[in-house]
């Protein structure tokens, strides 16, 4: 989310260059990579959804997967840490 930020911060930064050449084209660059950058993001959610899907399924019955919210909280923390089974609520 903060790199979300950082990004558009930067887009509307670039757009205050536009009367330099080279920031116009480093400017137009990023704009056009925005798409696949969104795409790549969009991916990487359904990756995360998906996943908590099917470990609802799975671990229906464990505390962390209780609710939709949790489960996919866990999963995200999961992936960006190292979860130990002696976590209450990741």
């Amino acid at each position: 989310l903060i790199g979300l930020i950082c990004l558009v911060a930067i887009l509307k930064f670039l757009n205050l260059l536009k009367f330099n050449p080279k920031t116009f084209l480093l400017a137009e660059t990023i704009s056009q990579s925005a798409e696949g950058f969104a795409i790549i993001l969009s991916l990487a959610f359904a990756n995360y959804f998906l996943f908590t899907l099917i470990a609802r399924l799975f671990f229906s019955n464990e505390k962390n997967f209780q609710s939709f919210a949790g489960g996919f909280r866990l999963v995200l923390t999961s992936s960006i840490k190292d979860a130990t089974p002696t976590d209450e609520f990741i």
